[in-house]
């Protein structure tokens, strides 16, 4: 697979996966938040397994504890992004957990003990601008209980990219999307039970199993599994950074579908955020050229750029 064709995968799973917000935000007034994640997340597991039970069977141990390590860091992230929905409002929401897009350079750098590039910093800092144009039309902010909830799911949010960039080059990543997935419905079971007054009393009406099974088989069958897969062959980095690509889809979700008019601010924060994109591939593809034309300039065994007129 070619690295293009990586992300490209990697905006449809992120974008798979926005149309989760309206459906998480309908369902939670009608269940609770971890009968909610076990029922999805389950089900989820059930499917996938039987279709690629082949694959399953294969799996070493080595990448079933990578995805279950996984599974338990996006077990939180999911816990606190649907906490936080009950209380915060969902541009709030949006936007401190996108703030993944600057978090994820941070981590690499602090892990790895280098300055990011300047064509991270630089589409970073655009795609955040964009996300805070598209979420916080007008939005009062003040750091309450939700809000706290919505950093902590960005933080989560971040290590689940990085524990996929890298586990995803040591194991099969359909192993590791599916057992990540059976991790977080799971670890939802018990938590259902212990702090749920009536768990699994689930209703019959047919709009929440319709949303219950576009959750399933598009946001999280799909969604989840694309993302280990792409993320084999993508940067880390650019990976963070395409996580600006999902308060766009919610915006375009919300025009189309629940009658959104997004204003004059969030066509903005789309345009920055398209920008950003490219100023990370034009910027970085004219970066590496330089160097590679000092490398030619540098007569071997010298520290001095040679002379153009030689």
């Amino acid at each position: 697979m070619t690295v293009k064709k990586a992300e490209a995968i990697l905006i449809l799973s992120i974008i798979l996966r926005s149309l989760s917000y309206p459906l998480t935000k309908a369902g939670l007034g009608q269940v609770g938040t971890f009968t909610m994640l076990s029922v999805r997340f389950l089900l989820s597991f059930g499917l996938l397994v039987f279709l690629f039970r082949h694959r399953v069977a294969r799996a070493d141990r080595r990448a079933l504890f990578h995805g279950t390590v996984i599974g338990l860091v996006f077990f939180l992230c999911m816990a606190l992004e649907l906490t936080a929905l009950k209380t915060t409002s969902s541009s709030v929401t949006a936007f401190l957990e996108n703030t993944a897009i600057v978090l994820v350079p941070l981590f690499t750098a602090i892990g790895t003990r280098t300055f990011p590039k300047p064509a991270v910093i630089v589409s970073a800092l655009l795609a955040l601008a964009g996300v805070g144009l598209i979420t916080l039309q007008g939005s009062a902010f003040h750091l309450s209980a939700g809000e706290v909830a919505c950093l902590g799911a960005a933080i989560t949010y971040a290590f689940t990219i990085l524990l996929n960039s890298f586990f995803s080059r040591q194991d099969d990543p359909v192993v590791l999307g599916i057992v990540q997935i059976g991790a977080i419905g799971t670890l939802a079971l018990p938590c259902a039970f212990l702090f749920e007054p009536s768990p699994f009393v689930l209703p019959v009406s047919f709009p929440f199993w319709l949303s219950m099974a576009v959750l399933i088989l598009v946001c999280t069958v799909a969604g989840f599994v694309l993302q280990p897969v792409s993320m084999k062959y993508v940067d880390v980095d650019r990976a963070g950074m395409f996580c600006a690509v999902n308060p766009v889809a919610a915006m375009i979700l919300g025009m189309l579908f629940l009658g959104e008019e997004p204003g004059l601010s969030g066509f903005l924060g789309a345009a920055l955020i398209v920008a950003a994109i490219v100023v990370m591939n034009r910027l970085e593809a004219w970066t590496d050229r330089l160097s590679r034309s000092l490398r030619f300039l540098r007569p071997e065994g010298t520290g001095k750029v040679r002379s153009l007129n030689h």
